[in-house]
């Protein structure tokens, strides 16, 4: 194998932080596929949907007695104008910046195989959110608009949420 420019391309070591990123993108895809929604979306909303929390640590993964992945929720900081967007615009699709540019707490996907999901969302009250007044979550539809938005105040979290 040739080195080319003085650079070795090929025979690298792969860093923990590179390992880890890989890692937590395989468990969330994995995830995703074992869903009945998921397998319906282009392989290419892994990148814009998981890239940016799990570079950002916006991102938890919950396990089994066992270890075993069970489910994840991603989550950002939105400001006015981008919670508008995401409301009105089907296409709109957050910039790495604008995960994290205001201070309105949006659940931005929560995944969890078939059994997990009121767990899931009692494990997540006990531990994310700790400080926050109100978390705004919403289902995609399959042609990319925001279903009905839910708002899971301080004192409901882990409780049926109040809809707009």
């Amino acid at each position: 194998m040739r080195n080319i420019s003085g650079i070795d391309k090929v025979g690298g070591v792969q860093t923990n932080s590179s390992a880890e990123f890989s890692r937590q993108v395989g468990t969330a895809t994995s995830l995703m596929l074992q869903t009945k929604e998921y397998p319906h979306y282009a392989l290419a909303c892994v990148k814009v949907w998981l890239y940016p929390p799990i570079l950002m640590r916006q991102i938890r993964f919950f396990y089994d007695y066992r270890g075993q992945p069970i489910g994840y929720v991603t989550w950002a900081f939105l400001s006015d104008d981008v919670v508008d967007k995401l409301k009105h615009d089907p296409r709109f699709i957050l910039h790495d910046s604008e995960w994290n540019e205001g201070c309105n707490v949006w659940i931005m996907d929560f995944v969890a195989i078939s059994g997990y999901a009121r767990d899931l969302v009692g494990k997540l009250a006990e531990s994310e959110f700790l400080d926050c007044a109100l978390v705004k979550s919403a289902r995609r539809r399959t042609d990319g608009t925001l279903g009905r938005v839910s708002n899971w105040r301080r004192r409901s979290i882990g409780e049926a949420p109040v809809h707009d």
